[in-house]
């Protein structure tokens, strides 16, 4: 939306959640004290990255490095100049990291900064139900394709305050059939039409207009697949979208994550770090008998190694020594990355959602989860307190949450239908999807991270996001600036 705004296009920015970030989401306390419990940070990558060619990585971080800087300069991140250590080998080792950045005043400020220049309109908590492709353009009233000024579309929104039919004894129940007494279970599962009842045959007079764009663009997963929360209806979005929820579908893979903030009185001034990733290779509690109790080695390698803290955590991040995170009190907050093995195994237990719906978890588990975390944490920090685990200040746990979709995994780069996947084709829309899956692969293959098609064929759409280039800022910054940039070009063409 920033990068469309530079070039002069206007842009409405529908967002499900209550404010802009997604998974760069900062909580504020009632005390004032805030901390990231999303994404903690993030770097501008070396030249080798697991998305590709080298060649492709190197173009990738350069692009980043320009948008980075202009986020420093408008002071919104600033450099996080942190100790750094990773827990392997049975022991912590310091290291020299590479350069990192966060939000000044929490990773939010980003989101809020971006989405706040001139010529955006932000709306929070409005969730798109459906998008239409007008099959007629609306200067001068031709086929779309065949008019200059293209075909618009079209968004739509439930009232979701009609989710809820009325009571069998209310008086609306023995009327006519109103908006009220939609079927919500299929509602939420995407069913959108035949979560009408009798009587509802035009569906324009249910939903909630949202108003007639030029251009549309994509910049989250959740609406190409379905049976999600987030799903979008996109039977009349023309050939790109429907082709892409049907190859999606609900197999639009994500690894999950739980962040655990924890409180503290004071300062952990005994502990030699201010963030530290964790080794898959970290020793086991089987391995500690070989290791001497307290040791430290020459390089100032510490014995860390626990029964119960291997496999659980990923990455440990003492947020207070942020910039603009500091407290007056002295306390600090500590945010504790799980293992994706972790949460995986804890949302098989208690999913996020069902039937289509948002779950949450029950006290129970949200209490055991955190539990089995912070006991992780405290075993990384009893080497640094002469592993007496009761001489570390007692701790405060101030939140749990859980990222179902923490690390979302690029498509495979032949994942679209193509002529080879349909063998013999035989119909009229499979020859045009084959044709535009064909264009896809090649875009998946460049990693060019976006996907948008022949707009005199889909319109004019472009679906960008991380999941298209890599799990990280950086991959949704580069997927959303040449998505912008795409769009730009579609619209003012």
């Amino acid at each position: 939306a920033s990068e469309l705004s530079k070039r002069g296009v206007e842009v409405t920015v529908f967002e499900m959640g209550r404010g802009p970030g997604g998974r760069s989401a900062t909580r504020l306390q009632q005390d004032g004290r805030l901390f990231d419990h999303g994404a903690p940070f993030f770097a501008v990558s070396e030249t080798e990255t697991a998305n590709g060619s080298e060649e492709t990585a190197s173009r990738m971080s350069k692009e980043f490095e320009h948008i980075v800087e202009d986020w420093v300069k408008d002071g919104v991140v600033a450099l996080w100049q942190a100790r750094h250590g990773t827990f392997k080998n049975g022991g912590f080792c310091p290291q020299e990291g590479n350069k990192v950045y966060c939000g000044v005043g929490g990773m939010h400020m980003l989101g809020r900064h971006l989405s706040s220049r001139e010529g955006i309109t932000f709306v929070p908590s409005c969730r798109v139900s459906k998008v239409d492709l007008l099959k007629e353009a609306h200067e001068g009233g031709e086929k779309e394709g065949t008019n200059p000024g293209g075909a618009k579309w079209k968004l739509w929104r439930w009232p979701f305050h009609l989710h809820r039919p009325p009571p069998a004894n209310s008086a609306s129940a023995s009327a006519q059939p109103t908006s009220a007494s939609i079927d919500q279970t299929k509602m939420e599962s995407n069913g959108l039409k035949e979560a009408l009842t009798a009587g509802h045959e035009n569906l324009d007079s249910v939903l909630e207009d949202l108003g007639t764009f030029d251009g549309l663009l994509i910049a989250d997963r959740l609406p190409l697949m379905t049976g999600t929360p987030g799903s979008l209806d996109v039977s009349e979005g023309g050939p790109l979208l429907l082709l892409l929820q049907r190859t999606f579908g609900n197999v639009l893979d994500a690894l999950p994550a739980f962040t655990l903030a924890v409180s503290f009185p004071r300062a952990l001034q005994e502990v030699p770090f201010d963030r530290a990733s964790v080794s898959v290779s970290f020793t086991t509690g089987q391995d500690r008998a070989n290791i001497p109790e307290s040791s430290t080695d020459e390089a100032g390698k510490r014995d860390c190694s626990s029964p119960a803290s291997s496999a659980l955590l990923s990455l440990l991040v003492r947020d207070s020594s942020k910039p603009g995170h500091q407290t007056e009190d002295g306390s600090e907050i500590w945010v504790i990355h799980s293992s994706r093995q972790f949460a995986a195994e804890a949302l098989a237990k208690t999913p996020l959602q069902k039937d289509g719906k948002y779950q949450p978890p029950s006290a129970e588990a949200t209490a055991k989860a955190s539990e089995t975390l912070l006991s992780a944490f405290l075993d990384y920090l009893s080497p640094f307190f002469g592993h007496k685990r009761d001489t570390i200040p007692c701790s405060q746990v101030l939140s749990l949450q859980r990222w179902g979709g923490a690390f979302p995994q690029r498509p495979h780069r032949s994942a679209f239908p193509c002529s080879s996947k349909y063998g013999e084709v035989k119909t009229g829309e499979q020859l045009l999807f084959a044709r535009i899956g064909e264009e896809l692969n090649k875009s998946m293959k460049r990693s060019d991270g976006f996907l948008s098609g022949d707009p005199d064929q889909c319109g004019r759409v472009v679906v960008c996001g991380d999941f298209l280039l890599e799990a990280s800022v950086e991959g949704a910054a580069v997927s959303g600036r040449r998505a912008a940039a795409r769009l730009a070009g579609l619209v003012q063409n």
